[in-house]
């Protein structure tokens, strides 16, 4: 986050945090790590929460790794993370290096109810509408009472509820290719994922302060949230919008498998290291299933919003006027949708659970095949060789 000068005086900033004997900076019980601010004072670091309290990591930003900060409880932010929040040392001139180009795009805003902004890799803030194109290393953050739907540009879909934040570290993604990746960081908040092709010839991962995720093709709802003072993530599988099942790798900090979480019935609840308490598994009732049910509800119309441009000959995230997908291409594209089959969801098997060839869970796979067929017809070879330069430009590990 960019301040003015004039601004630091609301943080309390001669309040120095100093960094254990790892490196590691820990902060205290009663500061709210998740949803605070992080600006930039120099190489110094300051970390503002919501009740205008601030704490000043002083050099933070001197180390060419910054450190990890880790609330009271061991819930963590990577220190990569740290500098997206914080946004680039010089602004202005960061800016003046480049402008944006719409074709690297990655993703672009579907739906949008209320009030969410994009923290940009140059600093800049701007605030979102539907249509507004989102790029790797974006910040996106909804306000209270707002809600976000993102589509992406392999097919994948995000819904963000109220008061959410997330990183969008990197989305690689070629159609022709098996090695794609996309790699998402949830800060704080209520998140609903539809797995795109991504995730079906590469691999999805989703990071979160307590939990790591390994994402085969599925539907995910995950909540980020500081219940009595530990930051708590709850994980649960839902039904594609066919109706199938997929799978979600659950991992904890270090790397270890918690669970393959295959079944809709029951959440998983992880809670950071130094509370030591394991990982447990508890059966979703009534009122879990209904406090979904809206973000679901958005990230399904998403899907279908996005559904509906592929059908029409178009992409996932709308290509700029002028770019190098011309006319003739998408006069083929529409042809071969006139004449064929058309972009249909794949049928309920006799069960009515889901879909297609293969049995349950198959079927939004077999769709997003189909759209995957016409979407790289269009895009051709373009898309990764574009996109990776980008990527390798935006995507700084410092």
């Amino acid at each position: 986050m960019i301040i003015q000068d004039a601004e630091f005086s609301a943080l309390h900033s001669d309040n120095n945090l100093s960094s254990n004997a790892k490196g590691e900076f820990i902060f205290p019980e009663e500061f709210a790590l998740f949803r605070a601010d992080f600006i930039r004072d120099g190489s110094d670091l300051l970390v503002r929460s919501a009740d205008g309290n601030g704490l000043r990591l002083s050099d933070y930003f001197l180390d060419p790794i910054p450190a990890d900060l880790l609330s009271h409880d061991g819930a963590v932010l990577k220190g990569h993370i740290v500098l997206r929040l914080a946004g680039p040392p010089f602004p202005a001139q960061y800016a003046q290096a480049g402008g944006i180009d719409l074709e690297d795009a990655i993703g672009q805003v579907e739906l949008l109810e209320g009030v969410a902004f994009v923290q940009r890799t140059d600093g800049q803030t701007e605030e979102l509408e539907v249509g507004t194109k989102v790029f790797a290393g974006d910040v996106v953050q909804t306000q209270d009472g707002s809600t976000l739907g993102l589509t992406f540009a392999d097919g994948t879909i995000f819904s963000l509820a109220a008061a959410s934040r997330m990183v969008l570290d990197e989305l690689i993604y070629d159609p022709q290719g098996s090695d794609n990746s996309g790699v998402f960081n949830l800060v704080q908040g209520s998140f609903v994922f539809i797995a795109g092709q991504t995730a079906r010839t590469g691999g999805i991962e989703i990071n979160t302060p307590a939990a790591t995720m390994g994402i085969r093709g599925t539907t995910g709802k995950i909540d980020i949230q500081t219940l009595d003072g530990i930051a708590t993530v709850s994980v649960s599988l839902n039904p594609d919008p066919d109706g199938g099942l997929g799978l979600i790798q659950l991992f904890d900090l270090e790397g270890n498998l918690i669970s393959n979480i295959a079944a809709t019935d029951s959440k998983w609840i992880i809670r950071p290291p130094f509370t030591n308490e394991p990982p447990i598994e508890i059966a979703r009732d009534a009122a879990d299933f209904a406090d979904d049910a809206d973000l679901l509800s958005q990230a399904a119309a998403a899907f279908q919003l996005a559904l509906t441009r592929i059908q029409n000959g178009e992409t996932f995230v709308e290509l700029p006027e002028g770019s190098q997908v011309g006319s003739q291409d998408l006069q083929e594209e529409e042809n071969d949708l006139k004449d064929g089959p058309g972009l249909q969801p794949p049928p309920l098997d006799e069960t009515g659970e889901g879909g297609g060839p293969g049995g349950p869970g198959r079927g939004i796979q077999s769709l997003m095949a189909v759209i995957d067929h016409q979407f790289s017809k269009k895009m051709g070879k373009r898309t990764l060789r574009k996109r990776r330069s980008s990527f390798s430009r935006q995507r700084i590990r410092l």
